[in-house]
């Protein structure tokens, strides 16, 4: 993870408006702060050991680029407004601070070692050391701001699909949608693919999974595409989804376009049992024959084969 997280964009602020009310006073209060939030409002009991003890705590954010001020201002109003008309044990309190994004990943560095995540493929983050063994596959890969280290299950069923797909097969050319911070392309590249298209429409994945390319000399295999996945150009021998039901089901028919005759598909983030199975039959129905399948805990992960031309 490169020292400065947000080296390709501006870190993102908010205003965390509180309100510690009685609870009498929460449903007008939560109304106003809800209708200017973004993503909604925290409401939980006040804190036991403060002025407010019963009552409610309602807490929303503003965006950073907004002033509070007004806002706030308006919200003390209907505060005082209701108080006035309702007295209540104590007078509430609205508070206001700012907060700016952090990289929270660095603080649990000290707890991300070098593992195993599949027969061959070692994980090792860059500020520890390793011993290599026979036949291993090295991926350098610190935590960073985009989803992928290889510690979710989810990741790591689909490297062990696409490890032992290519032992039986090996494929030149290799598409990751929803790259995240590039490690299945890379495992893709590490054992033979030559080219390989990684696809992501978030920003903070694209620059971590460029991060690492770099980090672990694989430019010349794998490229990170600047757009969307419509303007991947050609087809692909294997295509990996790691991503979720509804976006596999959204992208079906464009990424069975994009798959060569003969080629192979894995799916990975969905639940066991009813999500596996209703895309095994959506993609069935696309001309895939589901070959191959992994699960652990409450996920699985699926290999599906095109019929050839």
């Amino acid at each position: 993870m490169p020292q400065d997280a947000f080296s390709h964009r501006h870190r993102k602020t908010w205003h965390k408006i509180t309100a510690i009310v009685a609870k009498k006073y929460a449903d007008p209060l939560a109304a106003l702060l809800a209708s200017v939030s973004e993503g909604g409002i925290e409401q939980r009991e006040a804190p036991p050991d403060g002025p407010q003890a019963g009552g409610e705590q309602l807490i929303g954010y503003l965006p950073g680029g907004q002033d509070p001020a007004p806002f706030v201002r308006r919200l003390r109003s209907l505060l005082a407004e209701l108080e006035k008309n309702h007295p209540g044990p104590a007078p509430g309190v609205i508070l206001q601070e700012e907060l700016i994004e952090e990289d929270w990943n660095q603080r649990w560095k000290e707890h991300f070692k070098p593992f195993r995540l599949t027969g061959r493929l070692v994980i090792k983050p860059s500020w520890e050391t390793y011993q290599r063994q026979a036949n291993d596959l090295i991926l350098e890969m610190d935590p960073g701001m985009a989803f992928g280290t290889g510690l979710h299950a989810s990741t790591r069923l689909a490297l062990l699909l696409i490890e032992e797909a290519l032992e039986a097969r090996p494929v030149a050319s290799v598409l990751d949608v929803g790259t995240g911070t590039g490690i299945l392309g890379m495992a893709c590249a590490l054992m033979g693919a030559t080219r390989v298209v990684g696809v992501d429409n978030d920003i903070d994945a694209r620059a971590a999974a460029g991060e690492n390319l770099v980090k672990n000399h694989l430019e010349a295999r794998m490229v990170i595409a600047p757009g969307e996945l419509r303007q991947v150009q050609g087809d692909f021998e294997l295509i990996i989804a790691n991503i979720t039901q509804d976006v596999l089901t959204h992208l079906a028919p464009e990424l069975r376009r994009r798959l060569a005759p003969g080629g192979r598909l894995v799916l990975s983030g969905l639940l066991a049992g009813g999500q596996e199975q209703a895309l095994a039959a959506l993609y069935g129905d696309l001309g895939l024959t589901l070959t191959a399948r992994k699960a652990q805990d409450e996920w699985a992960a699926l290999l599906l084969t095109a019929r050839r031309a």
